[in-house]
C-alpha cells in the first residue's frame, strides 16, 4: 500500500475508535481532533525505517523491496502494548496517557492490517519478507527470491500498487473524515459553550505564558 493510503486509513480507523468507542465530550472531540491528524503520521514508521533495515549486503544500497520483521511482525502490536503496561503513570494522567497509547497502536496496527491484505504478507520468522520481483525488469540488487514465510489475509487480495484498491480505501477514509467533522460541527452548533470553554482554556494558557515571559509567573516545569 502506499504511504498516503496507510495515513488516511490510520486517520480513519483512531476516530472511529474515537466515535464509537470512546466516551468523549463534544470539547475532547475538538481538542484531540489535531492530535489524531498528527498520530496518523505514526503509521508510515515502519515503512520508514526499511529504508535502514532493507539494504543490501553487497552493494549497501537500499533496496526498498521488504519488510523487516522488527517493524513489520505481527507480533510488534503485542510488544508495545507490553511496553506501554511498564510505564508508571499517575492516575490524574491516566485517561490521557490511555488515548495517546491507543492512537499509536491503532496507527501501526492499522499498517500491519493493510499490509496484511498484499500478496507479500508480512514475515513471520526473522527474515524479511522480500517483495516478489517482476522477471521483466532486471534488478542489479537481488536474486530473484520468493517471499519467506508470511501472513496475509484472504490471500492477499491487494497488490500493494493496485491503484483502484488505494484509491477505494482513501476515498473511504476520506468519507469517514468528512462524516466525523460534520457531527463535530452539529455539536458545537447545538451547544455553543463549548466554544466559550474552549476561548477560556486558550486564553488562561496563552496569559500563563506571557505572565512567564514578562518573569511574573514561575516556570511549572
Amino acid at each position: 500500500m502506499k504511504n498516503i493510503t496507510h495515513y488516511y486509513f490510520a486517520v480513519a480507523i483512531i476516530l472511529v475508535d474515537i466515535w464509537l468507542l470512546d466516551p468523549l465530550s463534544s470539547l475532547e472531540k475538538l481538542l484531540l481532533f489535531p492530535v489524531v491528524i498528527g498520530a496518523g503520521s505514526l503509521t508510515l514508521l515502519p515503512n520508514k525505517l526499511e529504508k535502514w533495515l532493507c539494504i543490501d549486503r553487497k552493494t549497501r544500497t537500499c533496496t526498498e523491496r521488504c519488510r523487516h520483521p522488527l517493524t513489520h511482525h505481527p507480533v510488534l502490536v503485542f510488544v508495545l502494548i507490553w511496553i506501554f503496561g511498564l510505564i508508571p503513570i499517575t492516575p490524574p494522567y491516566f485517561r490521557v496517557y490511555h488515548l495517546l497509547a491507543k492512537m499509536i497502536l491503532l496507527a501501526i496496527g492499522s499498517h500491519l492490517v493493510l499490509d496484511m491484505l498484499t500478496p507479500e504478507g508480512l514475515p513471520l520468522g526473522l527474515t524479511p519478507t522480500v517483495f516478489c520481483q517482476d522477471d521483466t525488469k532486471n534488478y542489479s540488487f537481488n536474486d530473484i527470491t520468493k517471499p519467506r514465510m508470511r501472513l496475509r489475509l484472504f490471500q492477499g487480495i491487494f497488490s500493494r500498487d493496485s491503484s483502484n484498491a488505494n484509491r477505494n480505501i482513501i476515498l473511504t477514509s476520506k468519507l469517514i473524515l468528512l462524516v466525523y467533522c460534520f457531527v463535530l460541527v452539529l455539536e458545537i452548533t447545538y451547544n455553543p459553550e463549548i466554544l466559550t470553554t474552549l476561548y477560556q482554556i486558550v486564553f488562561a494558557h496563552l496569559n500563563g505564558w506571557i505572565m512567564l515571559v514578562k518573569g511574573e509567573l514561575k516556570p511549572w516545569f
